[in-house]
């Protein structure tokens, strides 16, 4: 339910000046992958980036950098 709402929410601000920051977690090594939130949306809506698991401050650290 969570990824339809925010699948939902992407394609309804596409087009304003609005940054949708969103983090999935997968244990390929239990479960199967599964479709992610970025395979219901436009390629030129999704930016993807894998990442080695974060702190919480060098997460924040990051989203200081990109801004």
């Amino acid at each position: 339910a969570s990824r339809r709402w925010l699948t939902e929410a992407a394609r309804l601000v596409d087009g304003l000046p609005v940054l949708l920051v969103v983090t999935e977690r997968s244990q390929y090594d239990i479960d199967p992958a599964g479709h992610g939130l970025a395979h219901g949306l436009s390629p030129a809506l999704v930016h993807t980036h894998t990442l080695a698991p974060l702190s919480a401050g060098a997460a924040a650290d990051l989203v200081r950098a990109a801004f």
